[in-house]
């Protein structure tokens, strides 16, 4: 069934009605193959394929979503507001940003855990719509769809049987995949993004990268339209190529945090330099030190500075506390 699948992904095919037939009457086997068989059949459609939504979609002729995949199945029919999504139903939307995050993996080189990370998370990143979508005041909307799709991700990455680092991973850029999209459009109408709303986001999604984030964002804006009622002149906000995502990895690499979570600037090290003795009160103090550069822009000097003043861990905390709550 996979295999069938895979191959009319890879080469633009589609069943005639008797194989397709053939092909139906084996989805009740696939109960029996173990999970690590399973992942290999779904990454290689998802990752050997130039039009994965080829493969996908004849996975739901076959009935092995709709038998086997809730989460997926539950896309198809999900209505979404036309201004924004004239292509169709999240299924729909869904099949075009796995072959946008295909593309994008091959446009940048993406390899090994990068690309399924990106893939997979591409495939999953709107899993929360059929719960929170709704009809209201004439709109459709889908309100919280990022944080609802947490759960969904989770039993359909799991069922599948990828390993726990890729399903956390998967689970941070769903969560997050707005964030690029919302953050450009801030910034473009005159807003502040800082450098701490950036050090914020990459410790929040680790063990996802900053990186993987853009390109999701990217492929799921590449998987909407065509946009052609001038009227809407909103849909235009986020133009092409997806600027937000060559804005925040600029961004992301000028922090060092492009593919890694940023660096403390303050460590237990400083604070034994400094004379204080090795305790529990060490964690507090670094981590009111983190939130001074974040929401603050302290610099290193500044906090070291500040702790070097005081006589006690428990004043160093005062005086940051302070600082902080100017």
């Amino acid at each position: 069934v996979f295999r069938g699948a895979q191959f009319i992904a890879r080469f633009g095919l589609r069943p005639d009605t008797e194989t397709l037939t053939i092909m139906q009457s084996m989805v009740p086997e696939l109960v029996t193959l173990p999970k690590e068989r399973m992942r290999e059949e779904w990454e290689k459609l998802l990752l050997k394929s130039k039009q994965p939504s080829l493969g996908l979609y004849a996975l739901h002729e076959m009935g092995v979503i709709e038998r086997y995949y809730p989460e997926l199945q539950a896309l198809h029919g999900t209505e979404q507001e036309f201004d924004w999504h004239p292509e169709g139903d999240v299924w729909t939307h869904t099949l075009l940003v796995a072959d946008s995050a295909a593309a994008i993996i091959r446009y940048y080189g993406l390899t090994g855990e990068e690309a399924r990370t990106v893939m997979w998370a591409s495939l999953c990143h709107d899993l929360g719509k059929p719960e929170t979508t709704e009809y209201k005041d004439g709109r459709i909307r889908s309100h919280g769809h990022e944080s609802a799709g947490v759960e969904p991700t989770k039993k359909f990455l799991e069922k599948i049987g990828l390993d726990n680092n890729t399903v956390a991973k998967c689970i941070a850029l769903v969560r997050d995949h707005l964030w690029p999209g919302v953050m450009y459009i801030k910034q473009a109408r005159g807003e502040d993004v800082t450098d701490g709303a950036f050090r914020r986001l990459a410790k929040r999604i680790y063990p996802a990268t900053v990186a993987e984030l853009s390109f999701v964002a990217e492929a799921d804006h590449r998987g909407r339209g065509p946009f052609v009622d001038p009227a809407h002149l909103e849909q235009f906000l986020l133009p092409d190529p997806f600027v937000a995502g060559a804005w925040i990895r600029k961004r992301a690499q000028e922090l060092a945090i492009y593919k890694e979570v940023p660096r403390p600037i303050l460590q237990g090290r400083d604070l034994i330099g400094l004379g204080f003795e090795p305790g529990k009160e060490f964690g507090r103090v670094i981590a009111l030190a983190e939130d001074l550069r974040d929401q603050k822009n302290f610099t290193r000097e500044q906090i070291l500075e500040l702790v070097s003043r005081a006589a006690s861990l428990w004043a160093v905390r005062s005086k940051l506390t302070e600082a902080l709550n100017r």
